[in-house]
């Protein structure tokens, strides 16, 4: 299969030329955030159904008394579900002023990259995930693809009754 370039909006651009990314693994891709986004990793947690909610909120956890919204990154980007067999991991990350958590099969690694230059993202990527993105890095084992976090996240703030989820509806 053939790489195709995405041509990233000058906007999207990453501005710094060493940046410290928290990876983490869903649907046997490899994602990332800046490692300041992430306040804690933890393991499965108790989900509260929230009737009427976009399908990528998969819940509401109740983090030590603080009530966050659990996002599927899977949902979210339109990958295919978790096997019932393969445990979650929730990231709680920083949203403005809020927490909310992040679901995702496994966490990773910590990785510094010093490449401003984005990689072409290959064809196997869905289309409808490249809204999303805001680079892609090779490193010397995977393709890391780094997330616009806050546009992810974007479905908690929406509010309950809406199933549109997907950028651009």
């Amino acid at each position: 299969m053939q790489d195709s370039v995405i041509a990233w909006p000058a906007d999207r651009r990453w501005p710094v030329t060493d940046v410290t990314l928290a990876t983490f693994r869903a649907a046997g891709l490899r994602f990332a955030v800046p490692v300041e986004r992430i306040q804690e990793v933890l393991g499965e947690q108790a989900l509260e159904p929230v009737p009427r909610a976009p399908s990528a909120v998969a819940g509401l956890i109740n983090l030590r008394g603080q009530i966050l919204a659990a996002i599927d990154l899977r949902r979210r980007l339109g990958l295919a579900p978790r096997p019932p067999e393969l445990a979650e991991t929730h990231l709680i990350v920083r949203s403005g002023s809020n927490l909310e958590s992040l679901v995702v099969d496994l966490p990773d690694e910590v990785v510094t990259l010093d490449d401003t230059t984005p990689a072409p993202v290959p064809d196997t990527i869905p289309s409808s995930m490249v809204p999303y993105l805001t680079a892609a890095h090779e490193t010397v084992d995977s393709l890391v693809l780094v997330l616009d976090l806050d546009l992810v996240l974007a479905v908690a703030e929406r509010g309950v009754g809406s199933d549109n989820d997907r950028v651009g509806d």
